[in-house]
């Protein structure tokens, strides 16, 4: 595809393997065990599927409010997960209660998973939260993130974050968005926020193919 990596708007998974969606995973439970220190939080998660789908080494990398700040930190304990089956996946966290507002990034294999719910169609994945007119893309070959139609305003902030919730960058910007640069950046996967308003649009790129 000539280098570039068109990326979904928000709240969509970065699938590079293109096996499995996370349309095939939702969580069916969520409880939390205080007689430990720190508190854990049990999310069970099911995978819709057969015996002929796998995934590996999946776990919860982060679990983030909705403004990403990190409420929790998950373990890589499982070897994978087989279609049809459900697994509970912990969380180390310093609240007292099942957080309501919350964003779970699943991670297995080379993809990462965004959900915020229990198992429900209208809200599991999490896709549809942003508005629909912004579409950004990453042009890998030149570390750069473009939108597909001209955006105006009066002033909008970008802030990148990793997969752990930590802001590596911050930037304002005036009038209009143009291509952005994203050579400074480490290898690795990020989410790139844009603000705009009070709208805000999410989305991952991975600058390590």
């Amino acid at each position: 595809m000539k280098n570039i990596l068109v990326l979904m708007l928000v709240f969509e998974s970065l699938l590079l393997s293109g096996q499995v969606s996370c349309d095939s995973f939702c969580i069916k439970d969520i409880r939390i065990d205080t007689s430990v220190n720190p508190n854990l939080l049990k999310y069970t998660i099911t995978f819709h599927g057969n015996l002929n789908n796998f995934i590996n080494y999946p776990h919860i990398s982060a679990l983030t409010n909705s403004n990403l700040d990190t409420i929790g930190t998950g373990t890589l304990s499982l070897f994978g997960q087989i279609g049809g089956s459900a697994e509970v996946y912990e969380v180390s966290t310093d609240l007292d209660s099942i957080p309501t507002d919350f964003i779970l990034h699943f991670s297995f294999d080379t993809s990462v998973c965004l959900f915020n719910n229990f198992c429900n169609p209208s809200t599991t994945p999490i896709s549809k939260i942003a508005e629909e007119d912004i579409n950004l893309f990453f042009i890998h070959s030149e570390s750069i993130i473009c939108a597909k139609q001209a955006l105006s305003f009066k002033e909008a902030e970008i802030k990148i974050f990793d997969l752990n919730g930590l802001q590596v960058k911050k930037d304002k910007i005036l009038e209009y968005f143009k291509p952005y640069n994203l050579a400074d950046l480490a290898p690795g996967v990020y989410i790139f926020q844009l603000n705009i308003a009070e709208k805000r649009f999410l989305l991952y790129f991975s600058n390590n193919l």
